[in-house]
Order: C-alpha cells, then sequence, then structure tokens
C-alpha cells in the first residue's frame, strides 16, 4: 500500500487532504473509497504512525481548543486507524479521555463534543446511532474498523 501522506506534512495538510475523501466534489472518490467507512480511506500503517507523531508534537498546544476543531476529521481517522492497525490502539482514547477529564468539566465536555459532529458534517457512518456520548462514538468506531 502506497503512502498517502509524506514527512514534510503537518496535521493541517493531512485534515485537508483527508477531506478531499468526504467532500461532495468528490463523488469518484466517495464511490471508490466507500466515503461512509472511515476505514476505508487506503491510509498505510506508515500514515497512521506519522499522523500519531504529528499529533503527539501538538502537546504544547492541548489548551487550545481552536487546533482540536480545525483537526476533529484527522482525530476521528487516527483514532479509527489506530485501531485497525493496532497502532498505540488504547493509547490515543485514554490520551484523548485523560485530557479531558483534566480540564474543568464544562471545558473537558466541550472537548469532546467537538468531535460528535464531524460524523454528519463528513457523511460518516453511524450505523444508525446518534452519536451523544463519548461511549457511543467509540461504539461507532469499532464497527468503522470491523467494517473495513
Amino acid at each position: 500500500m502506497d503512502n498517502l501522506f509524506r514527512q514534510e506534512m503537518n496535521l493541517m495538510n493531512m485534515e485537508q487532504h483527508l477531506q478531499t475523501y468526504f467532500s461532495p466534489k468528490t463523488a469518484a472518490h466517495r464511490e471508490n473509497y466507500h466515503h461512509h467507512l472511515i476505514c476505508h480511506i487506503p491510509l498505510s500503517p506508515n500514515d497512521c504512525g506519522l499522523m500519531v507523531e504529528k499529533f503527539n508534537s501538538l502537546t504544547r498546544f492541548e489548551n487550545e481548543i481552536g487546533i482540536y476543531e480545525d483537526l476533529a476529521l484527522s482525530i476521528i481517522v487516527m483514532w479509527a486507524f489506530c485501531n485497525k492497525y493496532n497502532i498505540h490502539k488504547n493509547d490515543f482514547l485514554n490520551r484523548l479521555i485523560h485530557h479531558t477529564d483534566s480540564l474543568p468539566q464544562h471545558r473537558g465536555r466541550y472537548y469532546k463534543i467537538l468531535l460528535f459532529p464531524v460524523f454528519d458534517e463528513y457523511g460518516l457512518e453511524t450505523f444508525g446511532k446518534s452519536i451523544n456520548t463519548i461511549e457511543t462514538m467509540c461504539e461507532v468506531i469499532d464497527m468503522h474498523v470491523k467494517m473495513s
């Protein structure tokens, strides 16, 4: 499998590239890669590892919510592919939950819920579930991985 990303790309470049797979303007991509299923994007284990590496370098921006908003699709895709390729499988989720739980309650809740709209915004399959809790989002991401 070829790599989708190059080493010199930053997470925002990766986010923009991932968005093309779910954009209504690229219907051909949607048909070719089953746009509703996250893990049908041709993301290699190397791509996933590179995303994790780049994401881990953002720790100094943990309190800047705008970064998480701008990278919401990448976070969901990275989460799914970490599970698919068993790369830091639960570390990513645990880190996200630990970080949000260490914030004041209202702020931690906002960090978590900012990921919920990604499924509707990009037409990602929810398997009939309403994504309004972290637990439900975990279930849906696990279903995406199982369908790959």
